[in-house]
């Protein structure tokens, strides 16, 4: 898990938790789910929005697959997503949002997976990637990380852990591992930097 003391340092952000169930109820698997999400003060022009999984509840009959975005993002909101493709049987997620002026100095948001740096097809227990900041920081940042997706094999445990080995001013580096038999054939995640 992951969390951001909302301190009156970023007054700028909006946040929020979002689950399926309060559109699907839990003994509905579908597999896309999405809402329109509101913001409670609107913005000056579309932010930037990021998401991340806070809670789930799958079947191990088959392969977990999981992945949450946004979309169709404007001042007033955005779309929320979670989409578990092929037969992936989903009861629910949690998944919780943030939201900030695209315009805001001194921060930077993005996402990174595994698709990155290698072909999706081939399980691979260990990898990383650098990902450069858009504009250089003043400083080094501090970051925040939270796993927005993943696709493994059911007829092993799912473990998957996510670090951030190094941080500079200009770039950081990501790690998203499994260990023992898992099978990963990828995952993604989502960050937040400020100063």
């Amino acid at each position: 898990m992951t969390y951001l003391e909302k301190s009156s340092h970023f007054s700028y952000m909006q946040t929020g938790v979002y689950n399926t169930q309060e559109t699907y109820g839990w003994d509905k698997q579908q597999p896309q789910h999405s809402k329109r999400i509101d913001f409670a003060t609107p913005f000056e022009a579309p932010p930037k929005v990021i998401t991340w999984l806070q809670s789930l509840d799958m079947d191990s009959c088959e392969n977990w697959r999981i992945k949450v975005y946004p979309s169709d993002i404007d001042a007033k909101g955005f779309t929320i997503h979670a989409d578990a493709c092929l037969n992936t049987v989903l009861y629910s997620t949690g998944i919780t949002w943030l939201a900030y002026p695209a315009d805001q100095p001194g921060v930077a948001s993005g996402t990174f997976n595994t698709h990155d740096v290698r072909p999706p097809p081939h399980p691979q227990a260990d990898n990383w990637g650098v990902f450069r900041f858009p504009t250089a920081f003043s400083t080094t940042p501090k970051v925040i990380m939270a796993i927005d997706s993943f696709d493994y094999c059911h007829h092993k445990n799912l473990r998957l852990h996510l670090s951030m080995p190094s941080v500079t001013s200009t770039d950081m580096t990501w790690r998203l591992q499994s260990w023992a038999d898992s099978t990963m054939y990828s995952s993604g995640a989502s960050f937040f930097a400020w100063t």
